[in-house]
């Protein structure tokens, strides 16, 4: 069996050290079924590849994803941040359209099987669609995590106090620092727990303004990258089980 690409490229992604790029000579488990000696198989081996092709496309992809999450830059400036988002964006609509197409195939593939008289061949159109499928499946739940993320991150964006909280931090304690993790908070000149890193509960304002907990967010960036690796993992396998029935499924042709 040939070594996966994805694996190849994930082993360089280790929280200690980064590959900036896979290794050139890693070979992907799955290859596009070339040759098609009968015209009945052209279907067949059409939803095939189109899949085939989703799922290997989506490998270079996770394994970009997880560099990307390994590399964020979402504690820095704004426009660093916003970058590090947009890129993240990006990827997630990349797998989640191509894990979208390639189960449409899959499920055509299924309906081939079905139609299939040979039983041995029905067995083994459907234990290859049933492996590419779960790979697929996996990549579209890494992009469902990843968009989840995103949404997280953005959400919190939208609900930060403007200026309009801090000016009113200013009457009321002294301090328009509402940053997270702020320590300058006082009241007739004395300081006042401001709900740091590490408190119980957010700080709340006399106007009753609850400010945010600091979070590092590039750490979890890091975190879920390392969660996706794990997952990829299971891609991997699944990928090697459905290269294991390609020969199968398309005997004959």
């Amino acid at each position: 069996m040939l070594p996966s690409l994805l694996f190849a490229a994930l082993v360089a992604l280790t929280p200690s050290t980064l590959s900036p790029t896979p290794s050139p000579s890693a070979a992907p488990v799955l290859q596009e079924i070339a040759h098609v000696r009968a015209s009945a198989c052209q279907t067949l081996v059409s939803h095939a590849n189109i899949t085939i092709d989703a799922a290997m496309q989506n490998d270079v992809e996770l394994t970009r994803t997880v560099r990307a999450l390994k590399t964020s830059r979402l504690n820095g400036t704004v426009i660093e941040r916003r970058n590090s988002l947009q890129e993240l964006e990006t990827l997630a609509k990349d797998i989640d359209q191509r894990a979208t197409a390639g189960n449409k195939e899959i499920k055509e593939l299924r309906r081939i099987a079905d139609a299939t008289s040979d039983p041995k061949k029905k067995q083994e159109i459907l234990a290859f669609a049933n492996a590419i499928g779960g790979a697929i499946y996996r990549q579209y739940k890494i992009a469902l995590d990843l968009n989840g993320f995103i949404g997280n991150l953005e959400t919190r964006d939208m609900a930060k106090p403007d200026d309009t909280f801090g000016n009113m931090n200013t009457s009321t304690t002294g301090s328009s620092n509402i940053s997270p993790g702020a320590t300058d908070v006082t009241v007739n000149g004395q300081p006042v727990d401001s709900g740091g890193f590490g408190s119980a509960q957010p700080a709340v304002g006399p106007l009753g303004v609850q400010r945010l907990l600091p979070t590092d967010d590039d750490a979890m960036a890091g975190s879920l990258a390392d969660d996706f690796i794990s997952q990829i993992h299971d891609v991997t396998t699944d990928e090697a089980t459905a290269s294991t029935h390609a020969d199968g499924a398309t005997s004959g042709c």
